[in-house]
């Protein structure tokens, strides 16, 4: 059970744009222009518990402009969204699918973000503990059984299967114990790595000058799966709108051999 839930854990996928085509499109990234301001957002990662989206910003108006990553959210619903007319309220035309409403998230400040991290690292470090204990149990389990079989005054050919098939459990879960602490661990190291760079990666509440750009990570956490997502970025006057989905089967084997 804990090398599953571990190793389930560590895996990462990432959404594509909703026209992706895997025979065609090499690049994930989608990118939309109003008024000189040009916004690129490309989804890098998706766990668990969060998601993670590469978020560009340039400004070629002759205006400075505001990004407050805050105020950006996406919409999950199980069925493709309605397309935006530009006279049309996004969030109004987002909000519904089939007459119940789609799952809304805003996008997490700097604080939360470390915060996640910190807890996601405690709950790694109980969960390498109780591993620990778990393998010694088993270890002194099958001490203890073998202190018994040894005391056996009569060794039948059924005191012997048993002890066998305890030996191969024994091995077997010691093995998948070992297993599940490395990907513990590797896991574990990266959300310190994660943790260390973070202040410099995330993309900060900013004005951009003109003919200026600027690049950073935006986070937002995971409640529920669905099949479709719609990234909305307010900036100025204007809504800049993404729409991604879960990759097929067969694009996820593109994704991962690239």
């Amino acid at each position: 059970m804990f090398l599953m839930v571990i190793l389930g854990a560590c895996s990462s996928r990432i959404l594509v744009p909703l026209t992706y085509r895997a025979q065609t499109d090499n690049d994930t990234a989608l990118i939309s222009e109003y008024d000189s301001v040009s916004v690129m957002v490309q989804n890098i990662e998706v766990k668990g518990g969060y998601m993670v989206f590469d978020m560009e910003v340039n400004n070629q108006s002759d205006q400075p402009i505001e990004v407050i990553p805050e105020h950006i959210c996406y919409y999950a619903s199980p069925g493709a969204f309605q397309p935006v007319d530009s006279a049309e309220d996004v969030h109004a035309v987002t909000l519904l699918y089939q007459n119940e409403f789609n799952y809304k998230q805003q996008a997490m400040r700097p604080g939360e973000v470390e915060a996640y991290f910190l807890e996601r690292l405690r709950v790694k470090q109980g969960v390498g503990v109780v591993l620990l204990l778990a393998g010694a149990g088993l270890v002194i389990h099958d001490a203890v059984q073998d202190e018994q079989d040894i005391s056996q005054q009569e060794w039948t050919e059924s005191n012997a299967k048993k002890a066998v098939t305890r030996d191969v459990l024994t091995a077997s879960s010691l093995v998948a114990i070992d297993v599940a602490g490395e990907s513990l661990e590797a896991s574990a190291y990266q959300d310190h790595v994660e943790l260390q760079y973070l202040p410099d990666e995330l993309f900060p509440q900013k004005d951009i000058e003109p003919g200026h750009s600027f690049r950073g990570k935006v986070f937002f956490r995971k409640k529920e799966a669905h099949k479709y997502y719609r990234m909305i970025i307010p900036i100025g006057n204007a809504d800049y709108v993404f729409d991604f989905r879960k990759p097929t089967p067969e694009e996820k084997m593109k994704l991962r051999a690239q």
